[in-house]
């Protein structure tokens, strides 16, 4: 759950983090603007959550020394895990579960609401101007979270070789990957894990005997019987295999 404030602070002892002149440093010519973040907000002490209600209502925090630091051009964003155990169960079939997508989602935005209702006063909650509940990713997005992550893979690859290098994966390499990167749970979490072990550290060895020196694409399957990847290399109008001991 992530909630978002467009944002007077008195405290006697406040981090020099939160001063003005450190707010401003993040500011540049084309964008005056500063974002704050407060991660897992629901752990901190409840005096900090009374200081925030002034951040919230007036944009001002007044310091210990009687300084004055304006919020104005800053958006705080907190970060909160209320109601994920609740959430999983949902997602797990244990309570409430229904088929429907759009029904399942508006069954957890539910759950993480009331979870942050419980923690929270209405009167904190209402000083924020959007509280969005992130929901778990369906297949199709985790896929696009893979090919995202391919096209930053070829850079990589593309700056170490300074070579030209596509990849191209075929869908059972790329199901290869989600099965072994991305869960209900955790969703993509563990994805650049499984990319380094099955496509980086391969493609090392690659590298080092310059395998791949020249321009060209690069094939990605799936060898069932081994449950690994394959590479073929083309180049403009040859193939070569490339075994991966992975």
């Amino acid at each position: 759950m992530v909630l978002v404030a467009a944002v007077t602070w008195t405290a006697a002892e406040t981090p020099a983090m939160l001063r003005q002149a450190r707010l401003d440093e993040f500011h540049t010519a084309e964008l005056r603007l500063t974002l704050v973040l407060f991660d897992e907000i629901e752990k901190a002490n409840e005096a900090l959550w009374q200081l925030l209600l002034g951040i919230l209502d007036k944009g001002i925090l007044t310091l210990g020394d009687g300084q004055q630091v304006d919020f104005s051009k800053t958006i705080v964003f907190m970060t909160s895990n209320l109601g994920a155990s609740e959430m999983q169960q949902a997602i797990d079939g244990s309570i409430g579960f229904v088929n429907n997508i759009a029904n399942r989602q508006e069954n957890l935005t539910t759950i993480a609401m009331n979870a942050a209702r419980k923690r929270f006063s209405p009167e904190f909650l209402n000083r924020l101007d959007e509280i969005l509940v992130f929901h778990p990713l369906p297949a199709s997005q985790l896929r696009q979270v893979v090919d995202i992550e391919i096209e930053r893979l070829e850079l990589r690859l593309q700056r170490a070789t300074g070579s030209e290098i596509n990849l191209r994966l075929s869908d059972q390499a790329a199901d290869f990957l989600l099965e072994r990167g991305t869960d209900r749970r955790y969703g993509a979490r563990h994805l650049k894990r499984v990319l380094e072990k099955y496509l980086v550290f391969p493609f090392s060895s690659f590298i080092d005997t310059q395998q791949m020196g020249s321009a060209g694409t690069l094939n990605v399957g799936l060898d069932r019987s081994k449950q690994k990847l394959t590479f073929c290399k083309q180049a403009m109008s040859s193939s070569m295999k490339i075994a991966a001991n992975m």
